[in-house]
């Protein structure tokens, strides 16, 4: 189960950035957008000194424009994949904070639900 995992969550990475490079005209073959997606992100994934945020985003940008990509297409294509893929996450993520806040109460308690301590 752990690789079907991981295989589906790459291909909705790659599917996510092929949807945002579409948006902005760059009808990109599979092979190609698998190729520069993995040639932006081969060092980028790793804890080198410039490894940071943004750089990962930079390499990918530049591997689609390598590939043939419109510089352009691949620009906006790479923000709005990261817009989509991480920043838009956050939303529910904020949403789910009470809650996460209010589980974090129980387990620090004992595990015991605050209802039913309440209802003691």
């Amino acid at each position: 189960m752990a690789f079907v995992g991981t295989a589906m969550y790459w291909f909705g990475e790659i599917l996510c950035l092929w949807a945002a490079l579409m948006a902005f005209g760059a009808a990109v073959e599979v092979p190609v957008l698998i190729v520069g997606f993995a040639t932006g992100y081969v060092l980028t994934r790793r804890g080198l000194p410039a490894g940071g945020a943004g750089i990962a985003e930079v390499a990918l940008t530049f591997a689609l424009v390598w590939l043939h990509v419109p510089f352009a297409s691949a620009l906006l294509g790479v923000f709005a994949y990261r817009f989509f893929n991480f920043w838009l996450a956050l939303l529910p993520a904020f949403a789910a904070r009470r809650t996460m806040h209010a589980i974090r109460i129980d387990l620090r308690s004992g595990g015991e639900p605050v209802a039913q301590r309440r209802a003691a």
